[in-house]
């Protein structure tokens, strides 16, 4: 199996209702990413999500850098393929933010591929055991923007939606 083509995108998914945290203040959220097409015919996906800025820098990383390390190569050689693109020219330009998260969105993508390949589901594939259960929590919970009432009455909502487990932030909306 050979990747043949890669197409990054950017969504933006709208909030219905403004959110801000001591860095960034927005109405959507943003959805880089990428999606991997091989001679098989199989295709594997995978997202990043940005706070609604620079999702068009990391579609640009993943066409202008990334991509060409990818094109005709074997996507079970994810290790191999991370790798390189880790060490790629963009990893002079830095190894967080922007770069990092289009290689989340490569490597995701990868793993998709394969699990798709070898008709399992990915867990499975990573090692994964369904019987143990996974905590999550809610990081919706909290913004900076929101008065302490309209704060609490949101956690209220979200545990009462069955959390167990919740993220809010604390502080000041200007960090200094």
């Amino acid at each position: 199996m050979k990747i043949t083509k890669v197409d990054a995108f950017f969504l933006r998914v709208p909030l219905g209702r403004r959110v801000a945290d001591s860095f960034n203040a927005t109405d959507h959220v943003g959805m880089p990413g990428v999606r991997l097409f091989t001679d098989t015919g199989l295709m594997g996906t995978g997202f990043t999500t940005t706070l609604g800025s620079g999702d068009d820098l990391i579609r640009d990383a993943i066409d202008r850098y990334y991509a060409p390390v990818l094109l005709g190569r074997d996507p079970f050689y994810v290790k191999q393929l991370w790798h390189e693109i880790y060490w790629s020219s963009l990893h002079w330009v830095g190894r967080q933010g922007i770069t990092t998260m289009a290689m989340a969105a490569v490597d995701t993508a990868l793993w998709d591929l394969m699990a798709k390949a070898m008709e399992q589901p990915l867990w499975r594939v990573l090692g994964g055991a369904k019987e143990k259960k996974i905590k999550t929590y809610n990081t919706d919970g909290g913004w900076l923007n929101k008065s302490v009432d309209d704060m609490v009455s949101h956690m209220k909502r979200i545990i009462d939606q069955g959390w167990t487990g919740v993220k809010m932030k604390v502080g000041l909306p200007d960090p200094r």
